[in-house]
């Protein structure tokens, strides 16, 4: 009977071939859209979950306690002691593991030159927290004596090629020689940090000076492996206590607090990331989105199957007079609804294949449909067949296997009217989702927009950056800007800890005298004199730094507007402030608060500081004219006298400051190619459904033309019924969307509005497209000769 039903279901297919087109291309973009987005949340939820230890290990975080928005700031580094404090006096710690960073670093091995983005220097006990397999060599060196390191495999085959790395050396910055003791496998990519490149702390310690016994700042990541029953309550009170005991003065000031390792990625999003993390909530919308599109298809399915079921009518009513039972009808509907989803889904995996390199560009990911497959894959894809033929099957199954063989005989249309409500919620139902999509990428349009074009009180065009990198380059930043400046195409040049967008270093603000109750969190950056021209930044109150008051160079301040209100100074230009090096100088000016954070967050306390003894790491210059290039090569002649080991990198700032915003950037678009590939789905089965109207109503159209009814008239008369149903749809659709994006937009401390335009366009928009989609074939049918419709049937 099985082979039967299939054998029927093919000649079906062939034998209806637009209702077959139609069903298999709305299934197909449902199944593809789907499958990208269930690869992408798979992706996203696997991070860090390949450690042995994955759902034992917790990060130590941070939580500062202040006087703005009532609230606190979270960091995600934490106190160099708190490692050591944790595994000697909780029992419930059983590791724990210390790590800090260094950016845009140069190596040397076999007599080259590497320049390495980001090195990590950790305690020995990371690879006993973490699974980092050692592929080559022993770690034993590397915890006895730090003068040894660790590299990755792509390190290893980078620094030294075919030739064993184990005993090679690699000096850091010129000066300090390390030997490789051990090479790891890579980190796979799903990983919240990844390392290439590991020394032990204790060589940053030597290298810097650094004190990481000292309870004064929060310099490091600070890893525990908690035993399979720890109570977190307990020990996040018991650090947090000690934290307080050791260094804050005000009772509650700051509370440390364990994240789990396997939320780090998607739920957190504090000061001072590793690197950028996704956000919980941009899963849930892509999840909803790949769900609502995989229901639009099933829809169409069920409401096409329903629609042209008047066609086979009569051979369910022979099926039953020969002694078919209901179970045999449903059977057979179902069997034609998998043979449909089968052929979706393998045509879904052949396009999910061909589009994997677009959606990995658009991510910045590498997924792989084939390195994925496996046995729980293709159990989900087994059970998203089932599903979907179920879904879309089910209605059409049970539908006709209640029609009843005495109604089949008397005439055609009387079970077909059993259906009519059903296929009209369908298109509601379809529509909906279609408009509330319209809406949300109107709306996430408009917020991307509102936040690259608002006014964030610095000037992002015409500015090019530059890293500073090498002593020498560091030492003679004076002399270059001045022979930067001599080029007719560049006003100014500046230095600076930071770029205004991004303003990451914290310190209790102090001052000389400041009482013990009161403990401020203020970002901070060194500047120079020309930083707040060049960034074009408002000073309201007092002046700018400049060499014609020689009592600057020895420190001075200029504070923000927030930082005044929230030290409750009414006389800031006679206040003085006290830089974390212990400098201390004058507040000389206020400046108008500016956006030096994402505009998720509220305005901070900020103070720049003028300090010519300290490094600026971030090269800025205001340049003119046309000719970039020319420009260009020149900065970089001059640039490469003073660091010619190292590549000349720059950057224009508009581009960096837009690169803050990837996230909502890549959602925009996501969001507008599902919403499209959306409405398509949509209009395909409005299309179908066209189609079945108009044959059914083939004898009445070639009537009312024979009794003078216009084109138009039987073209409004066809579509109105279509119409109506997209109307409603917006009626559900607009509160809807409301509530979706009133929720999204309260991830952003500033956002625009939710207008009442993008939702009369979206609305709009999918009454208009439904029009056209249903007059394609509506005025078609009302063109032709009354003459050839009288002759229907």
């Amino acid at each position: 009977m099985l082979k039967n039903y299939l054998k029927v279901s093919l000649r079906n297919i062939i034998k209806n071939k637009s209702f077959s087109v139609i069903n298999i291309s709305g299934l197909v973009i449902g199944l593809t859209s789907f499958l990208l987005i269930a690869l992408y949340v798979k992706f996203e939820f696997s991070y860090d979950k390949y450690h042995v230890n994955a759902d034992n290990i917790y990060r130590v975080a941070t939580q500062l306690h202040g006087h703005h928005h009532g609230g606190f700031t979270k960091m995600v580094r934490s106190r160099g002691p708190v490692a050591s404090f944790a595994k000697s006096e909780l029992p419930d710690v059983l590791n724990a593991a210390r790590f800090t960073t260094e950016t845009d670093v140069k190596l040397a091995a076999e007599g080259k030159d590497f320049f390495e983005d980001e090195i990590f220097f950790s305690d020995p006990a990371l690879f006993d927290i973490f699974t980092l397999p050692i592929t080559q060599g022993s770690l034993v060196s590397f915890k006895d004596g730090f003068k040894n390191l660790v590299i990755s495999e792509k390190t290893a085959k980078k620094y030294f090629g075919s030739k064993n790395p184990i005993g090679r050396p690699i000096t850091y910055m010129g000066e300090n020689v390390y030997v490789v003791s051990a090479v790891m496998k890579d980190m796979p990519e799903n990983s919240h940090f990844k390392m290439d490149v590991i020394f032990p702390l204790d060589a940053y310690v030597q290298i810097t000076g650094a004190d990481f016994t000292s309870w004064r700042s929060s310099s490091v990541f600070t890893y525990l492996l908690l035993s399979d029953n720890a109570d977190i309550a307990d020990i996040e009170r018991k650090l947090s206590k000690l934290n307080v005991k050791h260094y804050f003065r005000k009772k509650n000031a700051s509370t440390l607090f364990l994240q789990p390792l396997t939320d780090i990625h998607l739920y957190s999003n504090n000061a001072g990331e590793i690197a950028e993390n996704n956000d919980i909530n941009n899963i849930y919308i892509f999840s909803s989105i790949a769900l609502l599109i995989l229901l639009i298809a099933c829809f169409n399915y069920m409401n096409l199957a329903a629609a042209f079921s008047i066609k086979r009518s009569k051979e369910i009513g022979i099926r039953k007079t020969i002694g078919a039972a209901k179970k045999h009808i449903i059977t057979q509907f179902l069997s034609e609804a998998f043979l449909l989803n089968f052929i979706a889904i393998v045509l879904s995996l052949f396009l999910v294949e061909m589009l994997l390199s677009y959606f990995n560009n658009l991510f910045e990911c590498s997924l792989q449909l084939s390195s994925l497959i496996s046995i729980e894959l293709l159990a989900g894809f087994s059970l998203l067949l089932f599903l979907t033929s179920i879904l879309s099957g089910s209605y059409p199954a049970f539908y006709l296997s209640s029609f009843k063989p005495v109604k089949i005989f008397r005439g055609p249309d009387i079970p077909a009217k059993g259906g009519f409500y059903l296929r009209n919620v369908f298109v509601l139902m379809q529509f909906t989702i279609c408009i509330v999509l319209l809406i949300s990428t109107l709306i996430i349009k408009s917020q991307l927009n509102y936040i690259l074009s608002k006014d964030v009180g610095y000037q992002k065009e015409q500015i090019l950056t530059v890293e500073v990198r090498g002593e020498e380059f560091d030492k003679n930043l004076a002399v270059i800007k001045e022979q930067l400046i001599k080029h007719p195409n560049i006003l100014l040049a500046s230095s600076s800890t930071y770029l205004p967008n991004r303003i990451s270093d914290q310190s209790i603000i102090n001052w000389p005298g400041r009482p013990d109750d009161i403990e401020v969190r203020c970002h901070c950056s060194s500047i120079d004199y020309d930083y707040i021209d060049l960034y074009g930044i408002e000073i309201i109150q007092g002046r700018n730094f400049s060499p014609e008051f020689t009592a600057d160079e020895q420190g001075a301040f200029l504070i923000n507007e927030q930082a005044v209100r929230e030290l409750g100074w009414n006389d800031p230009l006679t206040r003085e402030l006290k830089h974390w090096n212990g400098a201390v100088g004058k507040v000389v000016g206020v400046v108008k608060d500016f956006h030096f954070q994402p505009l998720h967050l509220e305005m901070e306390p900020l103070y720049l500081f003028f300090d010519p003894n300290n490094r600026n790491y971030k090269l800025s210059l205001k340049i003119i004219g046309d000719d970039i290039q020319e420009t260009l090569a020149f900065v970089e002649d001059k640039v490469s006298v003073f660091a010619a080991e190292y590549p000349f990198e720059y950057n224009f700032f508009d581009d960096v400051f837009d690169r803050a915003y990837k996230n909502e950037q890549r959602m925009d678009r996501l969001i507008t190619i599902f919403a499209v590939m959306a409405v398509v789905v949509s209009c395909l089965g409005l299309f179908g459904l066209a189609i079945f109207t108009t044959e059914r109503r083939t004898k009445e159209i070639g009537i009312r033309k024979v009794m003078g009814a216009s084109v138009a008239a039987i073209a409004v008369m066809l579509s109105k019924e279509f119409t109506r149903w997209v109307l409603l749809a917006n009626l559900i659709a607009w509160p809807a969307a409301w509530y979706i994006m009133n929720s999204w937009l309260q991830n952003f401390a500033y956002k625009t509005g939710i207008g009442w335009q993008w939702f009369v366009l979206a609305g709009g928009s999918a009454l208009l497209i439904a029009l056209i989609t249903v007059s394609a074939h509506t005025i078609k049918a009302a063109l032709q000769n009354p003459v050839n419709s009288l002759r229907y049937e």
